[in-house]
């Protein structure tokens, strides 16, 4: 990580941590692609209705709440 730092700008994520802590390691995904959204400054989609799109509903909830979180780290 320390080469890479020097030449890129790095994030370091425990997206299973974070996952987990939200009670569903299968969410790590979505905890990341909240974080790229924002690292990569993508606001111009609406993460949210593509979420809805494509998540069962019985998985939905914890999923956003997933994102919103990847958004915050």
């Amino acid at each position: 990580m320390e080469a890479l730092a020097k030449n890129f700008k790095t994030i370091e994520i425990d997206a299973a941590k974070t996952a987990m802590e939200l009670g569903n390691i299968k969410t790590q995904n979505i905890v990341l692609l909240g974080a790229l959204v924002k690292a990569f400054e993508l606001n111009e989609i609406d993460w949210i209705e593509i979420l809805k799109e494509i998540i069962p509903e019985k998985m939905l909830e914890i999923n956003i709440k997933a994102f919103e979180k990847g958004m915050r780290l």
